[in-house]
């Protein structure tokens, strides 16, 4: 196994070689990482078995020309090949000088060609046998992962010597779980084959390990196919600063994976416990907590004190709020028809429950309830619904409560404009059916000529017939729809920016956010805020 030390200030560009393809099926292992070249130096002191040094030139503490002149200084023998970038090459034919043996660009490694010539100056050298315990370096990584396993699953065996064998970054003091899950995984499945998709997962999981070797005190392991669990251990005694660390530490791996992977998580962290022993108790307290986002929502980091947040509230009874809501729905009260309805839906997300889909059967009362009344006004269930939709199903597949309020919401909207239009009665037919068809389909992409397909009518009487009946144009009153979610998400969500673009129908979020600021006067952000 030939083994490779990749030197760079930048985390994104080690985590990309890293991640370049599947280094061990070619008997190489990128197993050392550096941040500059004194740094790089120490490894190299310490690891003689290192057959290649891949290093950026510009760097600081000590940059690639200095750490290639002490490496021959030190008669280290090993191939030397230079990163580089556009603006490098007065550097590079430096390098060139001191004896390296090639360089790659930065902006153009692809896989097969940074393999090709690795392979070529490693097939020089000669592969270092110098293995822990007669192990190799995928034996090792396994084992490593068996072990992690099995303390998770709280079988620690407190005589072995494990971590020196198989040189873990945590040990046998206060230790720390933390559960990161990575948020709406289905979609994930949907973007990505089956191979990507595990690729990505391990891009991810070298991302974390890579946050790791920078605080020396963490463990990462992909637990499932969802979730990957970190182990930190502490050895200083101030618990403000351990809570300092376990701060800095899941921040950076949520902020690494939605910036270099497009990757969105929420952590779980567990309370303080004693030594490796701990380990599976505060597994199960992280999970718990990490669960808690169906509540506090996606994206947070959970820490035990939110579990104190929650106030939660036994089971009574919503007969009579859902009575009020039915009345000011018939008396076409829209202020009091939603207030009553959201009056329901926090008193149900309170109520005692382990999970979301404890509550589901709640809510899903509700919109059944909503379901009979318009029954009873001859109006089916079908024109806002598919005939063969499962209520509980719909709300199932949610992942947090504020998602179920917002399709419950959205839901009674649709049913209180299409009663309101039935009663309005100085609308054309036409325009009547027209904005029913958008205030049910705003989230989608809804051209002029998709609404016209659909009312079967030319798309310019159409325009004219619009704007005579409404006074603004249709293209205005799309936006104005759009736009009053957008509020609404805005102020009753923690939904991100971007989210709430592709909820309310916008595929660009630089579209939307110009939009935003010219109708409300303000951007998103500001708007959340004031």
């Amino acid at each position: 196994m030939y083994r490779v030390l990749v030197v760079d200030d930048e985390p994104i560009v080690r985590l990309g070689f890293k991640s370049l393809l599947n280094w061990e099926e070619h008997n190489i292992s990128i197993e050392y990482e550096a941040s500059n070249g004194k740094q790089a130096l120490e490894i190299l002191k310490n690891n003689p078995n290192i057959n290649m040094v891949i290093t950026d030139i510009n760097m600081p503490i000590m940059d690639g020309i200095e750490l290639i002149q002490n490496i021959h200084s030190l008669g280290i023998e090993l191939s030397l090949v230079v990163l580089s970038s556009y603006d490098d090459y007065e550097l590079v034919r430096q390098a060139f000088k001191l004896g390296i043996d090639d360089y790659i660009l930065k902006h153009k490694m692809k896989s097969n060609e940074v393999l090709a010539l690795v392979t070529r100056l490693l097939s020089t050298s000669k592969p270092s046998n110098i293995v822990s315990k007669e192990l190799s370096i995928t034996q090792l990584k396994d084992a490593k992962k068996n072990y992690l396993r099995n303390l998770l699953l709280g079988k620690h065996d407190s005589k072995s010597n494990y971590n020196n064998l198989l040189n873990l970054q945590i040990s046998d003091n206060k230790m720390v779980v933390c559960s990161v899950t990575v948020d709406v995984f289905s979609k994930l499945e949907k973007q990505y084959n089956e191979g990507n998709l595990i690729s990505l997962m391990n891009s991810a999981t070298n991302a974390i390990e890579q946050i790791l070797i920078e605080s020396n005190n963490g463990e990462v392991i992909h637990l499932s196919i969802n979730e990957f669990v970190v182990i930190l251990s502490f050895d200083i005694p101030s618990l403000l600063l351990i809570r300092h660390d376990i701060a800095m530490v899941t921040d950076k791996i949520r902020s690494s994976l939605q910036t270099y992977l497009d990757i969105n998580v929420t952590i779980g962290v567990s309370s303080l416990g004693n030594g490796l022993k701990s380990v599976h108790k505060l597994l199960l307290e992280a999970q718990k907590n990490v669960r808690l986002s169906y509540l506090l929502g996606k994206g947070e980091i959970i820490y035990p004190e939110h579990t104190s947040d929650i106030k939660y509230i036994p089971y009574k009874d919503v007969l009579k709020t859902s009575k009020e809501m039915l009345t000011a729905l018939s008396e076409l009260d829209h202020k009091k028809t939603f207030e009553k309805l959201n009056e329901i839906l926090n008193t149900i997300k309170y109520f005692e429950a382990n999970n979301i889909k404890d509550l589901i059967v709640e809510y899903a009362k509700i919109v059944v309830m909503v379901n009979s009344y318009i029954l009873d006004l001859d109006i089916s269930p079908e024109q806002f619904l598919d005939s063969n939709t499962n209520i509980y199903i719909i709300l199932e597949n949610f992942e947090t409560v504020d998602e179920i309020h917002i399709w419950i919401n959205d839901y009674l909207e649709q049913i209180f404009q299409y009663i309101n239009n039935l009663n309005d009665n100085s609308l054309n037919p036409i325009i009547r059916r027209a904005k029913l068809y958008i205030d049910k389909n705003y989230d989608k992409k809804l051209t002029l000529e998709n609404i016209c397909e659909y009312l079967v009518i030319n798309e310019s009487y159409f325009s004219s017939l619009f704007s005579q009946n409404l006074g603004i144009t249709y293209s205005n009153y799309l936006t104005k729809i759009r736009l009053d979610q957008a509020k609404k998400l805005l102020k009753t969500t923690n939904l991100k920016v971007y989210e709430i673009c592709e909820q309310v129908g916008y595929s660009s979020t630089e579209h939307f956010g110009r939009l935003f600021k010219k109708h409300v006067g303000m951007n998103p952000n500001k708007y959340r805020k004031s």
